[in-house]
């Protein structure tokens, strides 16, 4: 199956975006972090078809994944 990855912020130097990604069926967030390259520590919120999305959950095919930095300040 194929998703999209788009990245913003900071996690772009990580991965130049948006790219198709080649999944095995059944894959979940995690699982496409792990193969994009892009450290999980590093992200701060995962939107899958514009819905945030734990890393336990299972993508589909032509699935739109934003991956946000973290905030910061205060």
């Amino acid at each position: 199956m194929q998703v999209t990855i788009r990245a913003q912020g900071h996690l772009k130097q990580y991965r130049q975006t948006p790219v198709t990604l080649d999944l095995p069926e059944g894959a979940t967030v995690r699982m496409m972090l792990d193969a994009s390259g892009i450290p999980w520590a590093e992200v701060g919120l995962v939107a899958v078809n514009g819905k945030q999305a734990p890393d336990e959950a299972v993508l589909h095919n032509g699935d739109e994944v934003m991956l946000l930095a973290p905030m910061e300040g205060g």
